[in-house]
This record gives C-alpha cells, sequence and structure tokens, in this order.
C-alpha cells in the first residue's frame, strides 16, 4: 500500500470522529499512560514553549496544560482532527501545517513531543531535521511511536493482534475497516528502535536514549538539541 500525505490526510479525515474512542478501545485502556510516560521525560519548565506536533485530537496537549504553566502549540497536517482539538484543548495556537515544513521560526520551542504520529510522516528525515531547527539550543524532542519488539513470539503476537483483530474489532464498532488495516500495516511495517535513534542522532541530536514499553512494542525516544 503506497503512503502518499493525500492518502493519509483523506483516511485521518474519515476516522477522526472515532479516533480517540478507538485508540482507548485498541490500546486496552492504557495508551493515556504512555502518553503520560512521554510527557514526563519532556522536563516542560514554567513558561515553556512546547509544541505538539502531529497533534491528532490534542489528547497530548490537554494533558500538558493540565499540569504544567506553560505556552502549547497544537499542529497537525488534518484539518479534521484540528477542529476536534479546538474544540477541548487550551492553546494559544492550533495550526495546520505539514512537519516537513513547518511554518515557525528557528530556535522557537523549548520542547517538542510527537506522539503516534512518525510512522505516518511521509518525509521523516525532512521532519526531524525541521524539529531540530525549530527548538532552542538545549531544548528537547520527545517521540511517542509503536515500536518493534525483539522477541519473536511477541512479535508474531503482535502481528496478529494489528492485523487479525483490530481491523475486526474496527469493523463491527464503527464500520471502518480498510482504514485500520492501513494503521496495523503502518504499526507492523515500521522501522525498529536503533533505526529511530541512528535517524535522530543523524540530525544532531544528542543524548538520545529510548525507553520500552509492553515488550517492546511501544518505545519513547529521546533527543536534545
Amino acid at each position: 500500500m503506497i503512503k502518499t500525505d493525500n492518502y493519509i490526510n483523506d483516511l485521518f479525515t474519515q476516522i477522526a470522529k472515532d479516533y480517540d474512542l478507538m485508540n482507548r478501545v485498541i490500546s486496552l485502556g492504557t495508551h493515556g499512560l504512555y502518553k503520560k510516560k512521554a510527557i514526563s521525560k519532556l522536563g516542560i519548565n514554567q513558561g515553556d514553549v512546547v509544541l505538539d506536533l502531529a497533534s491528532g485530537t490534542g489528547d497530548l496537549a490537554k494533558f500538558i496544560t493540565q499540569k504544567f504553566d506553560c505556552r502549547v502549540v497544537v499542529a497537525d497536517s488534518n484539518f479534521t482532527m484540528l477542529k476536534i482539538a479546538q474544540n477541548c484543548v487550551r492553546s494559544e495556537l492550533i495550526t495546520r501545517c505539514d512537519a516537513a515544513e513547518l511554518p515557525f521560526q528557528n530556535s522557537s520551542f523549548n520542547c517538542v513531543i510527537i506522539g503516534f504520529g512518525i510512522r505516518n510522516f511521509t518525509q521523516l528525515d525532512k521532519a526531524f531535521s525541521e524539529v531540530y531547527r525549530i527548538l532552542k539550543s538545549g531544548g528537547k524532542l520527545v517521540v511517542l511511536e509503536f515500536a518493534q519488539p525483539q522477541n519473536g513470539f511477541i512479535k508474531l503476537l503482535r502481528n496478529f493482534y494489528f492485523r487479525q483483530i483490530i481491523p475486526l474489532i474496527t469493523r463491527i464498532l464503527i464500520g471502518k475497516y480498510e482504514e485500520y488495516q492501513y494503521l496495523a500495516s503502518s504499526v507492523i511495517n515500521f522501522h525498529n528502535q536503533q533505526t529511530i535513534l541512528g535517524k535522530l542522532s543523524g540530525h544532531q541530536f544528542g543524548q538520545t536514549a529510548v525507553h520500552n514499553y509492553i515488550f517492546g512494542n511501544i518505545a519513547v525516544y529521546e533527543g536534545v538539541k
């Protein structure tokens, strides 16, 4: 299946209204826990400016504004997702943009967080380069994403769950099938942890690290400018 910007944008438009519900169902209620773990790695200080990139419906931004006294900018490429975010997130700026062409000045942000978004970037390397550009010196990027477990049996179970169970659940609950077939494929075929760490280092990020959860099925990456 060819991944193009238009295809991905149309897909997320189709699933936007059910997105948060299905995330809860698919993750068995745990997705909020790992989003909070990712936020805890940012090291947010009072008055910081934080970018929630590939924000979707804005739940990461919502968690951040509830806990920290900081400025949060919400950015995503999908208009429908951002309309939902606008109704539930306290943010000074909600902007539609491509991660590979961020409309922000150099050294604008103390922190950038991307939650379950990078596997849908068609220009991942350019997106990492753009994030590095807009971060202040000493600023931090945290990425939460599905990852590749090293244990073969765990990977086999994961692949079965995403290929067979998730499309069946989504067809029953919301009448969507093809869209979640793509999302399942995007998880199964995405880069492993070492590849992502290599890309971060290749784009000048220092102090890179990865934290694995659920037997390596989910990872939180860190990098500092």
